[in-house]
This record gives structure tokens, sequence and C-alpha cells, in this order.
């Protein structure tokens, strides 16, 4: 992969499936015939375009971050544009542009991937190796972006609802509707993609890349959505104990990019920079981190220490403070979230104060004592203890907004009706197909 990584800085004019170029369809899970794969180096360019479109603004190169990050009310919109103060809302419409656009940059991935998949097993010019890691890595991808789909727009919570999510699976060459999924369908088909990639990839590597231990820890992320907690504590476990990740010592150091605790990260340079400190620190910031969020740390909380006040807002400093280098990377799996899988998985299965040991190793690390076993007499006592670690480990992460979502906190904690802890079906989309194959969410 060495000769991969420096094609993510000399390729971006070549990628395959350009995310700009998609916006332009009718739909976006189409590719134009002339740029297929038809050799080892488009099959590379073709797998470096999937890291490539995960830097797309609309996903990991900020707005998929802080866009629940505003509905959670962990950030607020301090400027007028629309799609920030409605987010901020949690009234978000079916025309919100953020809503609309991140739906077409998950799509264009969900294409590369199956292009890679279908395509590089009929190529002469790749090795077996080769092979396994270009399709792991596309099984991986698209696994992830259909998952973030389902967590986002589909009904996750429920494996008999039919509200799932559109599941493409072929290479598509012209605009073509993709009937809305069941929600067991969408869990099958991304935990088959998992399985694969956890059976291709190396075993480890340099974390801005699909590895073996990346595959697993997003399935354990996928068994606890779907409530299958042995094995969210199996794979949970596995990433902890059997793999080379461990946490760092200081808090602040994990946002160096590429230690130890990082299982997955996406990479961003001076070349392909990310808008994380430019929409935090620019001239005029337009989000920052709500007062209640920066407030609520115990003074020798050490995760406290990247939230500032900086000009009369407080910001969070862990991409870095300079509105012209976009270089700090979005983290989308460390270890700390492996710790609270496991912790939550435990207590469901065997009682409340089970995991609160895992729990603790994570307060320790801040420099806070253990939260005491007597106080967490019910699940919904530990509910509350994980739901509040959570936003305290993960401030400017995108990860505290899933645990009030996908623990029906959205009533109690933001007097919000419960069927807005998903995205309501981009209105484009709604006016491009029929209510037969794409229908809205309910209650929008």
């Amino acid at each position: 992969m060495k000769t991969m990584k420096k094609l993510i800085y000399t390729l971006t004019a070549i990628f395959t499936f350009s995310g700009c170029d998609l916006l332009d369809q009718e739909l976006p899970n189409t590719i134009p015939t002339d740029e297929a794969i038809v050799d080892r180096v488009s099959a590379e360019a073709a797998v470096v375009g999937l890291y490539n479109e995960m830097q797309d603004g609309s996903l990991y190169g900020s707005d998929a971050v802080y866009a629940t990050e505003l509905m959670a009310k962990n950030m607020k919109a301090v400027k007028f544009q629309a799609v920030w103060q409605e987010l901020g809302s949690g009234i978000v419409p079916s025309a919100n542009f953020h809503v609309e656009d991140s739906w077409i940059a998950w799509y264009s991935i969900v294409n590369n991937a199956n292009n890679i998949i279908v395509k590089v097993p009929e190529l002469n010019d790749v090795s077996e190796s080769e092979e396994a890691e270009f399709t792991g890595t596309a099984h991986f991808s698209r696994a992830l972006a259909h998952f973030e789909l389902l967590r986002q727009w589909g009904e996750y919570w429920d494996n008999t609802s039919e509200y799932g999510i559109p599941l493409p699976t072929e290479v598509a060459t012209a605009p073509i509707v993709t009937p809305r999924s069941n929600v067991a369908d969408a869990y099958a088909l991304i935990e088959s993609d998992l399985f694969k990639a956890i059976d291709r990839l190396p075993a480890s590597g340099d974390p801005i890349f699909a590895n073996k231990g990346a595959a697993e820890a997003l399935m354990a992320r996928v068994k606890l959505y779907k409530g299958e907690y042995d094995s969210a504590f199996y794979y949970a476990n596995d990433v902890i104990e059997n793999f080379d990740y461990d946490l760092q010592d200081d808090y602040v150091d994990i946002f160096s990019e590429g230690t130890s605790e990082s299982i997955f990260e996406v990479d961003f340079t001076q070349q392909d920079f990310s808008n994380y400190t430019f929409l935090m620190f620019g001239t005029e910031a337009e989000i920052v981190m709500t007062d209640e969020a920066a407030e609520m740390y115990q003074s020798n909380d050490e995760r406290g220490l990247l939230i500032e006040n900086i000009g009369n807002f407080f910001r969070c400093t862990k991409y870095g403070t300079n509105q012209d280098n976009g270089e700090g990377n979005a983290f989308v799996i460390r270890l700390a979230e492996m710790y609270l899988i496991r912790a939550e998985a435990a207590s469901r299965n065997n009682g409340p104060t089970t995991g609160l040991p895992d729990i603790n190793v994570l307060r320790a690390r801040a420099g806070l004592g253990p939260i005491d076993a007597s106080s967490v007499n019910s699940l919904q006592d530990f509910n509350d203890v994980l739901t509040r670690e959570a936003r305290l480990e993960f401030p400017a992460e995108g990860v505290y907004w899933y645990y009030l979502s996908r623990l029906d906190k959205l009533g109690e904690v933001l007097n919000r009706e419960a069927f807005r802890r998903i995205y309501p079906i981009p209105l484009r989309e709604l006016n491009i197909t029929d209510d037969q194959a794409i229908f809205q969410n309910p209650g929008y």
C-alpha cells in the first residue's frame, strides 16, 4: 500500500469516480462508462478514489461530523446559513443542503466500491494479494457508507422495519432507481461486506487505510446498533485485546494523527484539506461549541483541555486552530469507542454495573475517579452514565448524537419527537423517483 499512499497525493485529477462529477448526475449511483477499471493502475486509482471520496466536505471533510454535533447541541451555528441553523434547531427539512448532498456523497462511495468489487477480479495484471486488498477495501468502504446511510436515514433500531435504505450492488452506467430495502436486508449486506473485508484485508497498518482491525471495529459498532450484544462484545473485545492498539496515556496526544489509539481515520493534507478549522476558526466562525458542552467538564478532566474560550466563543482545538490549515485528520473509529461498546454489551447481558470498569478506564485516562457502582442500579442509570461519558470523550467527533438517537433519548435530553432521530429522505430523491421506490420516513 506504500504506492497507494503516494497516489493519494498525485492522482486527484484522475480518480476513477469523482464525487464532484456525480453531483451533476440525476442520481448518485452512476459512473461514466469511459472511466472503467481496465488494469492494475486504474484499479489502484479507483481504490485511492474511495479514500478521496471520504474526504468530501459533506462527509468526513467536516459536515457529517458537525451536522450531528449541531443536532445534539454540542455545537451551535453563529452565522445565518440556513443549512446550519436548520440542523442546530433539530427541525431538519428534506431540502436541507447537507441532507441532500451527503446522501449523494455516500452513494458515490458505494458506486465506486461496486465497480471495484465487480471489475478487479476480471483483471489479469493484479496479483492474488492485490486483488484481496483492493476488493477488501471496497467491501469495507461499501459497508461503512451503507451503515452511515442506515443510521442517518433508516430505522436501524428495528430489524423488522421496512424503512431501510437503497442497496445498489451493481455498477451503474446510467441513472437508475434502486428501491428502498428493509432494515434486515441492509444489515445483512453490511455484515456480509465486513466479513469479506475481515477475511481479505491486512491485519494491521497505517490507520488511514482499511485493515482487519478497522473492519472488526466497524463490525462491533454494527452489532451494537443491531442489538446483538454477544457479537458486539466479541468484536470490541477482540480489537482491544488482540490487535496492536493502545490507549494514549494523555488524551491530548490522540489527535497528533496515526497514534496507537487510532483504528481508522481519514487523512487530510494541504492539498486535500478539510473544513474543520475553517468552519470553527474562520475570520467569522460559522460553528462553535455550545456553552453547555464546553462547561460540562470537571476542572481536572483532561478532555476539557481541547475546548478553549477564544474570541468569546468556545472552540474545539483537536483539529488545529488555523483556519487556513486543514490538515487535521478525521477520526472515524478510535479505540476508546471499543471500550464503550464492550462496556455497554457487558452491561446489557450481565447487569448494569458490569460495564463500568471499561468506562472507568477512559475516566482514569482523563484524570477522573471511577463511577461509583452503588449509583448504577438499572440499565437506565447505566445508559445515563454511558451517554454522558460518550459526550465527554468525543466532543466534535460526531459520536454523542448517535448515543442520543440509538438510546432513544431525544425527548428526554433535547425535547424533540422520536422520529427526528434520523434525517428525512432528501427531497431531491423523492422528486426524481416515485413513492413505491423511495418513500419518506415517518413523521416527515
